[in-house]
């Protein structure tokens, strides 16, 4: 096993036995699903992003990570955006990086809801008209 693999096969295996049942290997392979695995989804993340080494992930390492700049021509929009985004809400502590905690803070954000945030996603990028009503997608028993 790769060290990496290793690191997180003993955090799931919560009774040490060195085998996997079927909830520790769940979480082996889906650690953002268990709170006992979430310290090394952070890691990992960090691992991943910083590039230089340094145990922090900076503003070019955070959007190295989602663009490669390879025109050299001007930046798109979005990834101004995404800059702003990182000083504005991922730098918490305004030193220019972030850290184990912002990492956690970013990945795994405590009032964050994926489903319903993929939802109103889906439904924006469905809505061609911008004309109907939301309620009016699904229709009901009243109808």
């Amino acid at each position: 096993m790769l060290p990496r693999d290793e690191r997180r096969f003993r955090a799931a295996d919560l009774n040490g036995d060195g085998r996997a049942e079927r909830d520790e290997f769940t979480a082996f392979l889906h650690p953002e699903e268990f709170d006992h695995m979430k310290d090394i989804v952070v890691l990992e993340t960090l691992e991943d992003i910083d590039k230089n080494g340094d145990g922090f992930v900076d503003e070019d390492e955070y959007i190295a990570d989602m663009f490669a700049h390879e025109d050299g021509g001007p930046e798109p929009d979005w990834v101004k955006t995404e800059r702003d985004q990182f000083s504005d809400f991922r730098d918490l502590n305004k030193d220019g990086r972030m850290d184990l905690e912002e990492i956690r803070h970013w990945i795994l954000p405590q009032d964050y809801d994926h489903a319903q945030a993929e939802a109103r996603h889906l439904l924006h990028e469905s809505d061609t008209d911008k004309l109907r009503p939301r309620m009016s997608v699904v229709p009901t028993q009243d109808q």
